[in-house]
């Protein structure tokens, strides 16, 4: 069997420091199986498609940056490019990553007829109604840096850009038969747009390192003598509201009037220096002064998988603020090691967790909520046991490395039993 991943991150040797990390984990265990030839077309940070193969896997990079027409497609020599890579592979199966970019619409629209399986990642559209998250209109203006006004875009427009992608994303859910989906919440998204489409639920495969790693529980004496015991862990995959990072500054502020040890460290690209910063980044900095708590911040940077592994070992609590999420690998992954974690509730989390046995839940936005919640486990050293046993067990289940990669290679099957005639078309 032979398959074609179109895919938001090349497949590569460094250590994935960024979103996207399931892909990779997907495709190492796919390949240890032996059972089928892989090939992908990435999006990667190139001037011109190019040719470069991850080990025996044929891989072809994609220019990331490249201007979309009106109908969504770059211009029309890039896509016979995809097209021509597609022929020399010949795949049986297409998986495309995501509706968040143009590769659905190449199989939705026929210029790659071969069967496709669409992988639903998240929804631009979706996510566009919580853009803003609960900013009031203010801090909305104060979100408006030089980075903003150079390049004439605010936090208004990049909500807008998600909004209009929407209709593209309904396209290829509605071109697609076969669709694989993680949560009931995003079950639902593609049956409203799709209702005859053949949803398969298969869980997102960790990085090789969270399986080696020593769960959270190993480590209590290495948090009491390093003087981590207060210390809340968050991550984020990009400072945008929608990820709440200022409802965890403004619970900690909260926190620390009974805990004034507390400290929150965080993960992600969000201190840029000079015009690179966000406007977003830099209203941040301001509610830290604002709240007090500027010198109670440690902003981490990208981490890689053994860096975050590292720092939730060491923390008391992670912590995730999403106003939506379709999955939630922040929590997914905390949860593996066995890590005591406070969730808002959105559909991604309300799947994977469930509140008061693998995890603590607060409203969205709710800072003072999410502030009571972390206090909890502060005070109640048997709760933080108790949700890290269960966390992890559930965990564990769910992210069976052989399992997670044996029902992806079920579903390949599945759909290779069905009867299309091949093609790859333009």
């Amino acid at each position: 069997m032979k398959v074609l991943w179109l895919s938001n991150c090349p497949l590569i040797e460094s250590k994935i420091t960024s979103t996207g990390t399931w892909i990779q984990s997907m495709a190492e265990g796919l390949l240890a199986m032996g059972s089928l030839e892989l090939a992908v077309i990435a999006f990667a940070d190139v001037s011109q498609f190019t040719r470069q193969d991850y080990h025996s896997v044929p891989q072809w990079l994609v220019p990331v940056r490249a201007r979309l027409g009106r109908d969504g497609l770059p211009k029309k020599s890039s896509v016979e490019k995809i097209v021509k890579a597609c022929k020399w592979f010949r795949p049986d199966i297409v998986h495309v990553w995501g509706v968040e970019s143009y590769w659905g619409l190449l199989t939705a629209r026929g210029y790659i007829s071969v069967p496709a399986l669409l992988e639903m990642q998240g929804m631009k559209k979706a996510c566009a109604k919580l853009f803003t998250a609960d900013l009031t209109v203010k801090e909305l203006f104060q979100c408006i840096g030089i980075k903003e006004v150079l390049k004439r875009k605010v936090m208004i427009s990049y909500k807008n850009d998600f909004a209009r992608w929407g209709r593209f994303e309904e396209e290829i859910i509605r071109g697609h038969h076969f669709i694989d989906v993680q949560s009931e919440w995003m079950s639902a998204q593609v049956s409203a747009i799709q209702p005859q489409a053949q949803q398969f639920f298969v869980d997102l495969a960790l990085r090789q390192q969270f399986y080696a790693a020593q769960p959270w529980s190993d480590f209590e004496i290495e948090r009491a003598t390093q003087g981590t015991s207060q210390h809340i862990f968050c991550s984020s995959s990009g400072p945008i509201p929608y990820k709440g990072i200022h409802v965890a500054l403004r619970a900690l502020a909260e926190l620390k009037r009974e805990f004034p040890q507390a400290r929150l460290r965080v993960a992600g690209v969000f201190q840029r220096k000079g015009l690179r910063q966000e406007g977003y980044v830099r209203w941040l900095n301001h509610l830290c002064m604002e709240l007090k708590v500027t010198e109670s911040v440690d902003w981490l940077g990208p981490l890689d998988a053994d860096q975050m592994i590292h720092e939730l070992q060491l923390c008391a609590v992670n912590v995730v603020c999403s106003f939506v999420e379709s999955y939630c690998l922040a929590l997914a992954e905390p949860m593996y090691l066995g890590v005591p974690c406070v969730t808002s509730y959105n559909g991604g989390t309300s799947w994977i967790a469930e509140d008061q046995k693998t995890a603590l839940f607060f409203p969205s936005g709710d800072a003072v909520m999410c502030a009571h919640q972390i206090g909890r486990i502060f005070r109640e050293h048997e709760l933080g046991r108790r949700l890290s046993v269960q966390a992890r067990s559930a965990g564990m289940k769910r992210h069976d490395p052989e399992g997670v990669v044996q029902r992806q290679d079920e579903i390949y099957q599945q759909i290779m039993g069905k009867t299309f005639t091949y093609g790859c078309d333009i």
